[in-house]
């Protein structure tokens, strides 16, 4: 059965090939990704691969304390 509660994403307004990666952070200098999957699957080296990084994610409980 569907659920009576439905939730749709906002739309974007403009088209987003216009919009340059320096411009992106620019405007959104810190933001949240969630990664989801079973031990040793490869979530934290899909994330750094993303970022282009090879340092450690900061990983926070839901009080936003430190792990």
């Amino acid at each position: 059965m569907p659920s009576a509660h439905t939730h749709s994403l906002p739309t974007v307004e403009h088209n987003m090939s216009n919009v340059s990666a320096s411009e992106l952070r620019r405007k959104y200098t810190h933001f949240r990704i969630l990664v989801i999957g079973r031990a040793n699957a490869g979530k934290t080296t899909l994330l750094k691969r993303v970022c282009n990084t090879d340092e450690d994610p900061c990983i926070y409980d839901e009080k936003k304390k430190a792990l």
